[in-house]
């Protein structure tokens, strides 16, 4: 059974590009303020260019909803799940997810999503690759985490407890990662611990 927007026998640009659209929407780069702000942050020397950390700015800024309750049902069903889990393992944190894609920092730092969390005031950020690609899936990519084919809730039962499996494994590895990031009073191998007990998957580890 093939997964939403699969790939199979087609051009991986051109399907990646509809894959990326349905699963994380996209931001309007022909925005005036999207415009304006790309100019003020790139700035004279290198039109258009912008460093990691402005690109993920710029994303935020033009958001096409909100980053709370993305409009997306993947990238709102991986929000949910990423709160559940800091909610597991007690941690107190308010998460967010965002779309990147058409931006800069899809374009040039190969990220199409990112999710944040912020624990006592500070921000920590997983970024995602989302991809049909199976020679990008397997060569490496730049963001933290990977994320091929998914399969299609809306087809039948089966596709949808599939679904849901596979944002539980994207979610738990998204925590994984951002646990490494977050500096709490108890260790990080305890709070592993209390979210998967002996199972802790790998963060960075592709699907």
């Amino acid at each position: 059974m093939e997964g939403l927007n699969s790939g199979r026998g087609h051009n991986f640009r051109e399907t990646g590009r509809t894959f990326e659209f349905q699963m994380l929407g996209q931001i309007d780069v022909d925005d005036k303020r999207y415009k304006e702000l790309l100019a003020r942050l790139s700035g004279s020397s290198q039109p258009g260019y912008l460093g990691r950390s402005q690109s993920i700015e710029l994303a935020k800024e033009c958001q096409p909803g909100d980053p709370e309750n993305p409009n997306k049902p993947f990238l709102n069903d991986l929000l949910i799940e990423v709160q559940d889990q800091f909610e597991v393992a007690g941690i107190e944190a308010t998460v967010r997810a965002y779309t990147a894609v058409g931006t800069p920092l899809d374009h040039l730092h190969g990220v199409d999503a990112f999710i944040t969390v912020t624990v006592d005031g500070r921000e920590f950020v997983c970024t995602l690759d989302i991809t049909l690609n199976p020679d990008k899936q397997a060569s490496g990519h730049k963001a933290d985490l990977i994320v091929g084919e998914v399969a299609d809730p809306n087809v039948n039962n089966l596709q949808q407890n599939k679904y849901l499996e596979q944002v539980e494994e994207i979610g738990r590895k998204i925590v994984t990662m951002l646990l490494k990031k977050v500096t709490t009073k108890q260790s990080q191998a305890e709070l592993r611990e209390r979210l998967y007990g002996l199972n802790q998957p790998e963060a960075g580890v592709d699907l």
